[in-house]
């Protein structure tokens, strides 16, 4: 139990925004709490990430993986590894031993929507590939002036002729 400084009156305070299921898509993303977790069958270990949409329409909103690391299931474990792999690759981060390194660090997650029978439809985070920036925009060939010249046609090539002194 948490005794609260005064008396609080919901009536006072607006609702909190009702949150729809994002759409299908790749999204910005950021590690923001990650934890290690048993498994509901408590027989194993999942890795618990927060992650916070960092640019776009929905910047701020937050977005739950559970990564299977350490599963019974051979082909539970060998996804959530993968995953895991795929978010370090993202990342560009080696090996780790703290999922305090994935924290901060901008990647891009692939979000589906999943139709859960009991709660309805659902954010679930597919994958993860690297954050990248708009590249600058290229700049139009030019030639200098001095390049323009052919070589003499005797077949000589100008890298291999000296300046005359």
């Amino acid at each position: 139990m948490a005794q609260l400084p005064g008396t609080f009156n919901p009536d006072e305070h607006e609702d909190q925004a009702d949150f729809d299921t994002l759409p299908a898509g790749e999204y910005p993303v950021q590690v923001i709490e990650s934890q290690i977790l048993p498994t509901k069958s408590g027989t194993g270990e999942r890795l618990s990430l927060t992650l916070e949409i960092i640019d776009g329409e929905y910047e701020r909103r937050r977005l739950w993986a559970n990564l299977n690391i350490v599963n019974q299931s051979a082909d539970a474990q060998r996804i959530g590894q993968a995953q895991l792999a795929s978010l370090c690759k993202a990342a560009g981060i080696g090996p780790i031993d703290d999922t305090e390194h994935l924290h901060g660090v901008p990647v891009i997650a692939r979000v589906a929507v999943k139709n859960d029978p009991t709660y309805g439809p659902k954010n679930e985070v597919k994958g993860f590939k690297p954050y990248q920036t708009a590249a600058p925009a290229p700049r139009p060939a030019t030639r200098p002036a001095a390049q323009t010249a052919r070589p003499a046609a005797s077949g000589s090539r100008p890298w291999g002729q000296r300046a005359n002194a």
